[in-house]
């Protein structure tokens, strides 16, 4: 059985056609995000450039990457910014629901102003059973 995407659901299908064309939809682009280290915030997804110059107009790039390693490389490259390295793998049912809602805001033109993050996953039984065996005692909690 197929798990459960973002990627199948109308919001995402509608922002990846862009306006039919191959190209993206501007007016429905949200402006870019940054982390507290000044990185740029790229969603799992991203294929469009969001980039705006002072003056708010849109980066003239306005077709689809094929793949998000190349919007990264174009944010480096042409904007001189780094963009916040995220991890592509484990996605929960709640994070892909979070996604899902992200793109059906941008669908609709909302410009939504949060970003999904990816919720906490507990650590398996096998990592929590090498943790617990670890010694956790500190010089100060040691008997003289």
């Amino acid at each position: 059985m197929r798990q459960w995407s973002y990627k199948n659901q109308m919001g995402y299908r509608i922002y990846a056609i862009g306006n039919g064309e191959g190209r993206r939809n501007a007016r429905m682009m949200p402006p870019l995000q940054y982390s507290n280290e000044g990185k740029v915030i790229i969603l799992p997804g991203e294929i469009y450039c969001r980039w705006r110059g002072p003056t708010g107009r849109i980066c003239q790039k306005n077709t689809a990457f094929d793949h998000q390693a190349g919007l990264y490389l174009h944010y480096r490259r042409h904007h001189d910014l780094e963009p916040e390295r995220r991890t592509v793998t484990g996605f929960t049912y709640a994070y892909n629901q979070e996604l899902d809602e992200w793109y059906t805001q941008v669908s609709r033109g909302d410009k939504p102003n949060w970003i999904p993050k990816k919720p906490f996953r507990f650590p398996t039984a096998a990592k929590r059973r090498k943790s617990d065996s670890a010694d956790t005692t500190t010089p100060e909690e040691e008997s003289p």
